[in-house]
């Protein structure tokens, strides 16, 4: 399994340089069932496939990795973040997970914060840049960059470093107190008591 690894959500096929970037410099790509078409489509072959090949279209004879996994209780993406873990990978990159499906989307950052303790998972979308954390991290960024922060329990309490609006060892006093909030150099930092997800958006 090479390094960097992309998983890629069979929502919207990405179109912004940022996150084709990511995937056109992939070291693996695995594909969540019917996103193996599109990334063919695309003029890019997946290295694993993985899912329960309901809504693929990829010749039987193709000499493609495929993990089948029936299991309806779970979706393609989380059998995929499932079995990156018990490959033993540390981090991967989700592509295409939003867009289509709107409940998809929203599943797939709580996929990432569920396995926050056991496989670090960033989200890039046509957007932003979307991680999930729950304890300290510092970020790279640029003047005037959005950053946006979601708490998954209203009661943690955060402090920030680099970010116009401060916030001190506070929790958010709103669900939307942490939504847009601005970048002020290359780089910040935030501390949490528990997850929160960080949005940066691209330039």
């Amino acid at each position: 399994m090479k390094k960097s690894i992309v998983i890629l959500a069979n929502g919207c096929f990405p179109t912004h340089d940022i996150p084709l970037s990511v995937l056109n410099n992939a070291g693996t790509i695995i594909c969540t069932d019917g996103s193996a078409d599109k990334l063919l489509a695309y003029g890019k072959s997946p290295d694993v496939i993985i899912g329960d090949m309901d809504s693929i279209r990829l010749s039987t004879n193709s000499d493609i990795r495929r993990v089948h996994i029936p299991n309806q209780n779970n979706t393609d993406l989380e059998k995929a973040v499932e079995w990156c873990i018990e490959q033993d990978i540390e981090s991967a990159t989700i592509l295409g997970s939003q867009g289509e499906r709107d409940d998809h989307g929203f599943a797939t950052m709580f996929i990432q914060s569920t396995f926050v303790d056991k496989i670090t998972l960033s989200i890039i979308t046509d957007y932003s840049i979307i991680d999930c954390i729950t304890n300290e991290k510092t970020f790279s960024s640029f003047p005037e960059q959005t950053v946006s922060i979601i708490s998954v329990n209203h009661t943690v309490h955060l402090t920030t470093k680099g970010l116009k609006y401060t916030l001190k060892t506070k929790p958010l006093s709103s669900p939307t107190q942490g939504v847009s909030n601005t970048a002020t150099e290359d780089h910040f930092s935030i501390q949490t008591t528990g997850s929160i997800w960080v949005f940066r958006s691209h330039k």
